[in-house]
């Protein structure tokens, strides 16, 4: 078995990728700079509007990581809140080992319009 492969591309997988490599500098500027705004956004919003939950600064990823310990409630729960009330699909802590345990991996890579809706369900279903 071959772990964490890349899978087979067609024809136009190394034209694109050799275009991104070549043309891509104004994308991914302009990208790492709407991630940064993102990042930014919910780590203010995480200070000032959610008491007990706080955001991991992480580098190199567009995946936040949220720290819901202080909720003083079980993952379990955590973790049905997030999924059931909230309507917020994200990766669970635990899946990283013990030491995720009530932390809950979002993603980022997506419009401010998605994550300012995430952050207000979670306002509600969090705010204590």
């Amino acid at each position: 078995m071959i772990a964490n492969r890349l899978p087979y591309s067609n024809v136009f997988g190394p034209i694109a990728g050799e275009a991104a490599y070549r043309c891509g500098d104004e994308y991914m500027d302009s990208l790492l700079a709407y991630l940064r705004h993102n990042f930014e956004f919910v780590n203010e919003f995480c200070e000032k509007e959610l008491n007990t939950v706080r955001m991991v600064r992480a580098e190199g990823t567009y995946l936040a990581w949220l720290d819901f310990r202080g909720t003083g409630l079980e993952c379990k729960e955590i973790n049905r809140r997030i999924l059931e009330q909230a309507k917020i699909a994200v990766d669970p802590g635990e899946w990283f080992g013990e030491e995720g345990r009530g932390f809950a991996r979002f993603s980022l890579a997506c419009g401010m319009d998605m994550v300012k809706e995430a952050m207000g369900r979670l306002k509600e279903i969090f705010q204590i």
